[in-house]
């Protein structure tokens, strides 16, 4: 039931987040979906009745939904038009393997080292995607027009 919750959650935020983010601007949605993960994600490790386990996956619905058609244009925006088609994927496709391809063994190997430390390998992560989108600009309002190569 809590991954249908969290399915439900995700599909409807994938749509607020795409509406706020030409409104507010990418990075600020990617911010604050972070910060509702790593906030949450600590607690996560210490759940102990299954209504509890549903409001955390809940919760993560919402902040995935929130995140994701941000991050989309976001990486999308950064490259110019004409690198587009091929920029945006590989990078895509980069972080999630090398990052979220290790992340259950290595969050296992550490919670096994001391339960507390479970959810160390997710968080360091989630702080340096705020480190990333502290340090890049907004493409919100970016011209998508490919400027000119000059002879």
């Amino acid at each position: 039931m809590a991954i249908f919750i969290f399915a439900i959650m995700d599909i409807v935020f994938v749509f607020v987040g795409g509406i706020a983010s030409d409104r507010y601007g990418r990075r600020s949605l990617i911010f604050i979906a972070n910060a509702i993960a790593l906030i949450m994600f600590y607690h996560s490790t210490y759940l102990v009745s299954p209504v509890e386990f549903t409001v955390i996956i809940a919760i993560f619905g919402v902040a995935h939904g929130l995140s994701y058609s941000p991050l989309v244009a976001f990486i999308s925006e950064v490259f110019p038009t004409n690198m587009r088609y091929s920029g945006n994927p590989i990078s895509y496709q980069f972080g999630n393997a090398f990052i979220g391809g290790p992340a259950p063994c290595a969050s296992d190997l550490l919670g096994t080292l001391l339960y507390s430390l479970y959810p160390l390998f997710t968080s360091a992560f989630i702080i340096i995607a705020f480190a990333t989108v502290i340090s890049m600009k907004e493409t919100k309002n970016r011209s998508l027009e490919v400027p000119s190569a000059e002879a």
